[in-house]
């Protein structure tokens, strides 16, 4: 049974493929309301994988400054930590659909000072990119 409805992300109209039994039931796990098109899904996916790329990073971090290793790991973490979050900026632009990513050397600076705060920091980054669009 087909079942129109809109992407949750974007409200573009869907039409999904739903099994007769699952429709008889009336949707009671609310799964319709939960589809997105294919374009805002694999947006999020990427930015999820980016986000576990800058936790990563960041653990790695913690890990290295408890040791108190050398100051070349650091640095090649800090370059990982510029490289992803420019392509992190990238991404939640798409999803706020625009074409201007906003990113600052302050956003991997911050993780970089304070990487045991990722999660608020990347947040925040989120909730201020999207008040900026």
């Amino acid at each position: 049974m087909n079942h129109a409805t809109t992407c949750q992300f974007c409200k573009k109209p869907l039409v999904l493929r739903v099994s007769d039994d699952y429709a008889e039931l009336g949707d009671p796990m609310n799964l319709i309301k939960l589809a997105s098109c294919n374009p805002c899904a694999d947006l999020r996916v990427k930015a999820r994988k980016e986000e576990e790329a800058i936790a990563k990073g960041c653990y790695r971090l913690i890990e290295v400054r408890q040791k108190k290793d050398s100051g070349a790991v650091q640095s090649q973490i800090r370059l990982l930590l510029d490289s992803v979050t420019r392509k992190y900026a990238d991404t939640i632009a798409r999803i706020n659909r625009s074409d201007t990513a906003i990113w600052d050397m302050a956003f991997p600076e911050l993780l970089f000072d304070r990487p045991e705060r990722f999660g608020k920091i990347l947040s925040k980054y989120r909730q201020d990119c999207q008040a900026a669009y």
